[in-house]
């Protein structure tokens, strides 16, 4: 099943993955062929981001304004961040085929034991606080996880065995 998130951002058709990055003027340009000049750099959530930003008067004439940007004032802006390029690198490679095959994969191995680890053993958020607690509380739901796990094993090993035996039991002969 595909992402909605991923789906609606295909859709966007003024993503910021739709502008194109020009290393040598230091500038982005939009889908519609106007550019963004770097404006300045601030910080977002603690992290460094490089500030882009069209002119106004070109924004409030462009056929997408209201789609693009709604910000008459200022006209459309850019947030770029330290890991903009990998995000986009990583957006690109997850729609290769390849890594479809492969987060299919991830889902059909590693989203169940989450999902069993919150639903069954009710672990939807760690009650400790502090790296080394959280540490100790995460390896004690692993092993309680791999112990449930192995219980299961041996049990089904157990009947097979007991079946098996059960059958191989000398029988009278009539």
């Amino acid at each position: 099943m595909p992402d909605p998130k991923q789906e609606s951002m295909k859709q966007q058709p003024y993503h910021t993955d739709r502008f194109t990055y020009d290393e040598h003027n230091d500038s982005y340009c939009c889908p519609r062929g106007q550019t963004l000049y770097f404006v300045r750099n601030k910080r977002k959530r603690g992290e460094p981001v490089r500030l882009y930003r069209a002119s106004r008067s070109v924004c409030r004439e462009c056929p997408a304004f209201g789609v693009c940007t709604k910000d008459q004032r200022k006209g459309r802006g850019l947030e770029v961040g330290p890991y903009d390029a990998i995000s986009r690198q990583h957006r690109a490679w997850m729609e290769t085929g390849e890594a479809k095959k492969m987060d299919k994969l991830r889902k059909q191995l590693a989203e169940p034991v989450f999902g069993i680890i919150k639903e069954q053993q009710g672990a939807r958020r760690f009650l400790l606080r502090g790296l080394a607690n959280v540490s100790a509380e995460w390896t004690v739901l692993a092993t309680a996880f791999n112990l449930r796990t192995l219980w299961k094993v041996w049990r089904s090993r157990d009947r097979l065995f007991a079946d098996l035996l059960h059958r191989l039991e000398p029988r009278p002969v009539l």
